[in-house]
């Protein structure tokens, strides 16, 4: 979550709603139902940092028909996260290359990864990897080692976090023009770091696993969340990947059940 005094006195003023389809209430037994005996494994940066905790915390505080995990079938402990800023742990590779590499935490953390309960790993990357080469590569990489390691796994490729700051939502994801008159806070406009590419990294890495996904692969798309401003302030300036987690524990478990629902090769 934010750090301590970070995100004290914020307030959401805007509700996330879905066009094109219905999402779920939030619901922790349900969520528990669809997950069945398997656990779920996330790994990536800090982003996906947020995000585990978020559907962490959302399962152990239950839901409106008062599940909680008293009733000792909470699935909190099955929820389990990762660190891997890059995911193959290159050195200089990329910014802050923190963590190992995706497959030998999941060979650390007993997974089951093999059978018709296999469990499923969630993983990200973006934002701390250098060039879309070696974005590329990556996506390569990550498709080449789940062929050859763990084949029985359910794979889950999650786009990227929100990258809009502004007084109000946008009516669209940041583009060339939105990044070329943006102010950080600091009274200049110019562009931060490479939030600008995370869109199109989202669509090369939809467009990868289209071609590429095996019969148990599919695209958690955060891509609608680009348009939030629930940004995390640091200090005289906005952080617009990182949020303050009240904020995430509203929107990414509910997206999270949905995609557990609707996707075929996940239900059970």
């Amino acid at each position: 979550g934010c750090a301590v005094g970070r995100c004290l006195g914020y307030m959401e003023r805007f509700e996330f709603k879905s066009e094109g389809c219905v999402l779920p209430k939030w619901d922790a037994r349900a969520f528990c139902e669809a997950l069945g005996s398997r656990r779920i494994l996330f790994i990536g940066d800090s982003t996906m940092q947020q995000h585990a905790a978020s559907v962490a915390h959302a399962v152990r505080w239950g839901s409106a028909q008062g599940f909680t995990q008293g009733d000792g079938a909470s699935c909190a402990a099955r929820l389990l996260a990762g660190v891997s800023d890059t995911l193959l742990g290159r050195p200089r590779f990329g910014a802050n290359n923190r963590g190992h590499a995706w497959d030998a935490i999941v060979r650390a953390s007993g997974l089951q990864t093999a059978g018709p309960h296999a469990d499923i790993i969630v993983l990200a990357a973006g934002a701390h990897i250098y060039g879309e080469a070696n974005f590329s590569f990556v996506l390569e990489q990550v498709a080449s080692a789940r062929e050859r390691l763990l084949p029985h796994v359910h794979l889950i490729w999650q786009t990227g976090p929100s990258a809009g700051c502004g007084p109000k939502p946008l009516a669209a994801a940041p583009n060339a023009s939105f990044w070329a008159a943006y102010n950080n806070g600091s009274g200049a406009a110019r562009p931060v770091f490479n939030w600008p590419t995370l869109a199109g990294r989202d669509e090369t890495a939809r467009a990868f696993w289209r071609a590429h996904g095996a019969a148990r692969t599919s695209v958690f798309d955060l891509s609608p969340l680009h348009r939030r401003v629930d940004a995390h302030p640091d200090g005289a300036t906005l952080d617009c990947l990182h949020t303050c987690e009240a904020v995430l524990v509203r929107v990414v478990p509910r997206l999270l059940l949905h995609h557990l629902q609707t996707t075929p090769s996940l239900r059970l």
